[in-house]
């Protein structure tokens, strides 16, 4: 038995000698009653309610224990005493088991409030309101157009119907209808505003302009009251709108920086305090929202270079106030973990935005000051409140404003600042990836995040220093940087940083040698340094393999040294072949391949099978290339992106993990033999393979696309059958290959193509590949064509309609009948036959069904856009028969979206498919706003009025009938519960 069994037998234990207690106890009673009754006949009658009791025996004995109940998990409950006899008894006895002051069960919560009754009582009664107001605001300014009403009884109107609306909103709310008191008590809030704002110099000039913004911070300071006072949080949030409204309805134009800025200190603490009482969200996060929108409206308008200080100086005090209340109100468990977060965010992020705002203005290294402090401000909020966010935040708006910075004013004497600076930033964030990880404080995936996230950053900078510092310099730095972080991935077992740090150095190392490498040396230096990053590389890995307390990937090192092995291959061979080293680079092939094979030697016989396999696959492709080096660009390319296909058909017959590993890495070397040699200096490649529908077709995109299907076809073959060794790791790597594949193609008829017919090259390939997976019923593979297909569509929705027409008018006269339409009923059509042969071809699931709804609606989408492209068309060409050729193409969209619309709508309930009919919902929403707002603009303004007053009129009668149908249900279901007040 466990020690909850034990308290459990020991509780029983207790119960029972109670129980024994009460029993004595009950004996000496009935004895007392007995000898005072003896003379008697007949003994005096019970009360009633109270049983007979049993005679009591000469000798007491020991009742008989009754069965105890089960014993739930409570306190000891105390011995119950029993009434006295004389008194009568109880209507309900007392529970042995419970103490007579403990807490009953909490009622029942109340019936959940339907939709039905959430829309008929809240939102028609909001909208109602708003509607109203509107018909209001349009009645007094046509009143105002005519001369009916006098400006200083419009404004006593308007602030009487708002005091009759707070009168009406008590009064409502004593009756528990608190849903109706809401919205009246809102709207007579904005009535009062409203009042202030009509009787000030921007309106009616009755009173001046501080009168004005006093009236308004009292209707201010009464609304939170009221809010406060009947925990209505709708009030709050009009009270905060009209708040950060009244700066900018009585501002006189005038630069008020240090008014408006203390204004904004004091509304925001006191809204934040709002918040704290209640414990409400909103409010906060409101006032952030309005504080970060007048700032950017008041630097948009009067911020001059001598007010950067002061800007900032304010800007610091109010992003502090807000992340101390996020931080403290979270910590305190006050607010929602999420919404302080965010809170966080935005409040860290819009001083960013100001700081690049005023990047012009500061002094030197200012900048770099103030990213020290607020980086080191959100890297102790998220140690505090071991956030993750905050950190990523200051990693992330560091780097871009660095970059600004740099684009615009860095100049080559900064450069030493510029990098001490830098690497500054760089210990803070990576120091603190590191450490926080190593104490719990932070999450690994993001310590691993900010720490590439700054080598990425420093990459970059030292590109821009590059012509300053000199190559020399900037290699230097980039070998330093790439020395601390594999120690620190070392220190803290972080695997995947190596492959990023790879994939961030190797562009650096290319950009700096870019045009030869230090003249007077030649590309051997250059070399000589790859040679350098390879070894520092190369010791990682043989370290973990050598020291087998280190704790690390051996999958992951054997990856890692592949590509270190091929792109050092690759980069030393473009090198020396254009230093004149050429007949001798067959022998430089033959000893990097005996040299990987040797290591691999070792290896294996060190118990690194998988890491052995690596280096001896890395030696047999390198020694495969000896032969190939000799030969024309471009048929090497064409020889490996068969041999890689080839090579996987034998892998699989053989189920060889070699031959596997060969195969994807001769894929590699022919695309990057593609990108590096062919395309830049094979002229054959330009030449016109052939002509279709007026378009030239050159001989490179024939090689682009073998490529394409070597990687198509090799990951085909990879997942034909069982796993060669590891599922997981064959999908992703199949997945690669496919993926490297396709976007060589998709590059390359962008780049050889026009729009259109690139758009077909893509939904070609897209097609080819979904049918193959859904021949294989493969899901991966229909993955990847459902994310190919929905690449073509986002192609033709942005690039193919959407730039085109804005850089310049449609470019053929046919209407519907183009390979522009065309292509776009041609994506739909691919859409719905994947998502239909989805259905049937792969079984039921969460993957499926999500390909299904990512095919289904963006074609659904595509037909509508580009419907409205070519209606575009027809007016642009054909439209000058309509007296307004601008009124007609709107009502030309209107009735193509209806009717698609309807057509939508059939074919969702023909196929009893719901995402389509929300889909054709949305759509006649959208038509509905906009023949309302853009088609019916020219409407006159007695009718407009008479249509708002009598559809607000209308909708707030209707929402009080249903806060009076339903009052019950509807009484408190918008009160905060107790323990949130």
């Amino acid at each position: 038995m466990d020690r909850r069994d034990d308290e459990r037998i020991e509780r029983l234990g207790e119960e029972l000698a109670s129980l024994k207690r009460l029993l004595a106890d009950l004996e000496k009673r009935l004895g007392a009653l007995s000898a005072e009754s003896r003379p008697a006949a007949t003994p005096p009658p019970l009360p009633a309610g109270y049983a007979k009791p049993a005679p009591v025996p000469q000798t007491p004995q020991p009742a008989p224990q009754p069965k105890p109940a089960p014993i739930p998990d409570s306190p000891r409950p105390g011995a119950t005493p029993l009434p006295p006899l004389g008194q009568p008894p109880l209507e309900k006895a007392p529970s042995l088991l419970r103490p007579p002051g403990a807490p009953k069960a909490a009622p029942p919560h109340p019936a959940g409030v339907s939709l039905e009754q959430r829309l008929g009582a809240s939102w028609l009664n909001k909208i109602g309101i708003v509607v109203l107001l509107l018909g209001a605001v349009f009645f007094f300014q046509y009143a105002a157009q005519k001369g009916w009403i006098h400006p200083t009884l419009r404004v006593l109107i308007v602030a009487l119907g708002g005091a009759a609306l707070l009168g009406a909103g008590e009064w409502t709310l004593r009756k528990a209808m608190r849903v109706f008191a809401a919205g009246a008590t809102g709207g007579g809030i904005a009535l009062l505003y409203a009042a202030a704002y009509a009787a000030s110099p921007k309106f009616y000039a009755l009173v001046p302009t501080p009168v004005a913004f006093a009236l308004m911070c009292a209707v201010t300071v009464l609304g939170a009251a009221l809010s406060v006072r009947s925990r209505m949080l709708s009030t709050t949030v009009l009270v905060q709108i009209g708040a950060y409204l009244t700066p900018l309805l009585l501002s006189t134009g005038r630069n008020e920086q240090v008014v408006l800025m203390c204004y904004l200190l004091v509304a925001g603490a006191g809204f934040l305090a709002v918040g704290a009482i209640r414990n409400w969200s909103a409010p906060p996060l409101l006032a952030l929202a309005g504080t970060i929108l007048l700032t950017a409206g008041w630097c948009g308008a009067h911020y001059s270079a001598p007010q950067a200080a002061a800007t900032l100086a304010f800007a610091w005090a109010l992003t502090a106030m807000f992340l101390a209340y996020a931080v403290v109100m979270a910590g305190r468990g006050r607010m929602n973990v999420f919404l302080a977060l965010a809170m966080t965010v935005v409040a860290a992020g819009a001083l960013m935005e100001l700081l690049g705002f005023t990047l012009d203005d500061m002094p030197g290294h200012g900048l770099f000051v103030h990213l020290l402090a607020l980086g080191a401000a959100l890297l102790a909020v998220g140690t505090i409140r071991q956030w993750n966010i905050p950190p990523l935040l200051a990693v992330g708006g560091t780097v871009m404003l660095v970059s600004s910075w740099c684009g615009a004013h860095y100049s080559d004497p900064q450069a030493t600042a510029t990098l001490a600076c830098a690497w500054s930033l760089f210990a803070l964030f990576v120091g603190f990836a590191a450490v926080a990880t190593r104490f719990g404080r932070a999450h690994v995936h993001a310590g691993i995040a900010m720490a590439a996230a700054c080598a990425v950053a420093m990459s970059l900078l030292l590109l821009v220093t590059l012509e300053s510092m000199g190559r020399h310099a900037t290699l230097t730095h980039l070998f330093l940087m790439d020395a601390v972080l594999l120690g620190v991935c070392l220190w803290r077992r972080w695997h995947w940083l190596r492959m990023g740090l790879l994939v961030c150095s190797y562009p650096v190392i290319m950009v700096t040698m870019e045009g030869g490498f230090l003249e007077n040396i030649g590309e051997l230096a250059s070399s000589v340094w790859i040679w350098a990053f390879y070894a520092l590389l190369t010791a990682d890995v043989l370290l973990r393999a050598w020291r087998k307390s280190f704790a690390t990937r051996e999958k992951l090192d054997a990856a890692l040294a592949s590509l270190a092995t091929a792109l050092m291959f690759w980069s030393t061979y473009g090198l020396l072949l254009s230093a004149g080293y050429q007949p001798w680079m067959g022998a430089y092939t033959a000893l990097l391949a005996a040299g990987a094979i040797v290591l691999s030697v070792f290896l294996l016989r060190g118990r690194r099978a998988i890491l052995g396999n690596a280096y001896l696959a890395c030696g047999l492709v390198l020694a495969a290339l000896f032969a190939p080096i000799q030969f024309d660009r471009a048929t090497i390319t064409y020889a490996w992106a068969i041999q890689a296909a080839v090579t996987m058909l034998i892998a699989r017959r053989l189920a060889s993990r070699m031959l596997l590993a060969k195969s994807f890495a001769v894929l590699l070397l022919a695309i990057a033999h593609y990108v590096h040699l062919d395309v830049p200096y094979d002229g054959r490649l330009a030449a016109t393979m052939l002509t279709f529908a007026g378009t030239a077709v050159p001989w490179r995109l024939l090689l682009a696309a073998t490529l394409a299907v070597s990687g198509a076809v090799s990951a085909g073959l990879l997942r034909a059958g069982p796993a060669i060794e590891n599922l997981r790791a064959e999908r992703t790597l199949a997945g690669v290959m496919l993926w490297l594949g396709a976007g060589v193609w998709a590059v390359e008829a962008c780049q050889l193509l026009p729009a259109v017919g690139a758009t077909w090259a893509w939904l070609a390939l897209a097609c080819g590949v979904s049918a193959v997976a859904l021949a294989r019923r493969s899901a991966w593979a229909s993955a990847s064509g459902a994310i190919l297909i929905l690449l073509t569509t986002a192609k033709l929705l942005a690039y193919d309609t959407l730039a085109l027409r804005l850089d310049g008018p449609p470019a053929g006269v046919a209407v519907a009948v183009n390979w522009q339409f065309g292509s776009a009923l041609a994506v739909a059509g691919a859409g719905l036959l994947c998502a239909r042969a989805l259905a049937r071809r792969l079984p039921g699931g969460a993957l499926p069904a999500t390909l299904r709804h990512l095919l289904i609606l963006p074609a659904a989408g595509a037909i509508v856009w580009a419907g409205s492209f070519e209606i575009d068309r027809y007016f642009h060409f054909h439209g000058q028969s309509f007296a307004n050729v601008a009124q007609a193409r709107q009502v030309g969209y209107s009735i193509w979206w209806a009717v698609y619309a309807a057509v939508v709508l059939a074919a969702g309930f023909l196929a009893r498919y719901a995402p389509v009919r929300y889909l054709a919902l949305a759509l006649f929403a959208v038509t509905l706003g906009k023949v309302l707002l853009v088609d019916m603009s020219d409407v006159e303004a007695g009718y407009r009025i008479a249509s708002f007053v009598a559809l607000g009129g209308l909708l707030v009668g209707a929402s009080l009938l249903y806060q009076k149908y339903f009052r019950e249900a509807l009484a408190h279901w918008d009160r905060p519960p107790r323990d949130k007040l």
